[in-house]
């Protein structure tokens, strides 16, 4: 019988320490300047109230914090989401200028997943503009990305 309150205990112990675990990793998943990103790119798609340009002023803001995260996935991630806010906004320049530097990253980190995205967003926006040989040549490149 004492053998089963011990086992019984150590099988406790072990889940109670499991789940400690787990949150833990949760935990430092969550970056904290990620959420502030999101949330700015969150108020300048969605709040009709503000002007254009206040709606920029997010979106500029998200693209500093943005360039100021340490140079992995997550950096280009979130600066693929503002460039596509620009997109959006229809913000020509603001796309355009994004989208280049999005491009320069992500083929200095080698990021051809990202520069595939990246290139496709630049064939929708030049297709858009009935610009479409410069349309097709980034949906080209961006297949070639993606092989």
């Amino acid at each position: 019988m004492e053998n089963l309150k011990n086992g019984a205990f150590i099988l406790v112990l072990l889940l109670v320490l499991g789940c400690k675990q787990q949150a833990s990793n949760d935990e430092t998943v969550r970056n904290p300047k990620v959420d502030s990103i999101q949330q700015l790119l969150t108020i300048a798609k969605t709040a009709k109230e503000l002007s254009p340009d206040e709606r920029r002023t997010y979106i500029q803001d998200a693209e500093v914090q943005a360039l100021t995260l340490s140079k992995d996935s997550t950096r280009l991630e979130q600066l693929s989401q503002v460039s596509l806010a620009y997109l959006k906004l229809k913000d020509s320049m603001g796309f355009r200028q994004s989208n280049a530097k999005l491009l320069e990253l992500s083929k200095e980190a080698e990021a051809s997943k990202i520069s595939g995205y990246s290139n496709w967003d630049l064939g929708d926006f030049f297709e858009t503009y009935g610009a479409m040989d410069s349309a097709f040549y980034h949906y080209r490149k961006a297949l070639e990305s993606f092989d």
